[in-house]
């Protein structure tokens, strides 16, 4: 009887735990450079740059990685610090990329 009580126990505990959890974070928002630069004149902030190309693989691996992580996610969203930007590294912006942005890192 003791044994059975004592599994009950345990069993809400844990249940009650897992309740206090954290909710995962809100999935990202990307913007284009062109939104990003004007979001940036009347807010600055820090800006994430996420650079991809369908062929690479670690590019995959930080979608299915890095961008599901609950403690990156809730830093990267964090409305106070930045701005989420995502191109493909194919793409051509006014005939150059970072080359254009003085400061680009």
């Amino acid at each position: 009887m003791r044994k059975i009580a004592l599994s009950m126990l345990v069993f809400a505990a844990i249940t009650v735990a897992m309740s206090f959890r954290n909710p995962d974070p809100e999935p990202l928002k990307w913007y284009t450079w062109e939104q990003a630069v004007e979001l940036n004149k009347t807010k600055p902030k820090k800006i994430v740059v996420d650079v991809f190309t369908d062929w690479c693989g670690w590019c995959k691996k930080m979608d299915k990685g890095a961008f599901l992580n609950p403690e990156v996610m809730t830093y990267i969203s964090a409305p106070d610090l930045m701005q989420e930007l995502r191109f493909a590294a194919e793409e051509i912006y006014n005939k150059t990329t970072w080359e254009k942005y003085k400061g680009g890192k």
